[in-house]
This record gives C-alpha cells, structure tokens and sequence, in this order.
C-alpha cells in the first residue's frame, strides 16, 4: 500500500536532490518516489542503529557483575 506525503523542503536542497536522483536512478516517472522511499530507510536504519549503539554503551557503563573475589596482589591471586 503507498500513501501520499506533501511537504515543504528549500528550494536548494529539492534541486540537489532531484540532481542526484537523476545520477542515481535517471529520469523516469516514479523515481523521485523510489529515492524518497530510500532516504526515508536510510534514515530509519541509522537512527535505529544509534539507538543500539546507545543501549550498549549503557550495557557496558553499567558493568556486570561476573562474581568472584577481587585480589589486591598477584600474590594473593596465587597463593604465594
């Protein structure tokens, strides 16, 4: 199912997108589309991949707590 999305964008950035969907796709109907479909991808992609970067980051700066006991030397560790 395809809906219909109208928006507002520079007039700069409309010239610089359709001049690289030409280089990208060329000039047929429906590519604008296509492009606009694959931008919108790109961006959810790296947007939920920054979302999981972040969730380890929190994972690891939480730590875990692996048990054991925790020795001052290397002594200790060996029993020397």
């Amino acid at each position: 199912m395809t809906r219909t999305l109208t928006v507002n964008i520079d007039e700069e950035i409309d010239k610089k997108f359709r001049e690289a969907i030409i280089k990208a796709y060329g000039n047929k109907k429906g590519n604008i589309g296509k492009a606009v479909e694959d931008a919108f991808k790109l961006l959810i992609d790296n947007i939920n991949s920054k979302n999981a970067d972040i969730d380890l980051l929190n994972r690891l700066n939480k730590g875990y707590d692996l048990g054991g006991v925790i020795y001052n030397t290397r002594d200790e560790l060996h029993e020397r």
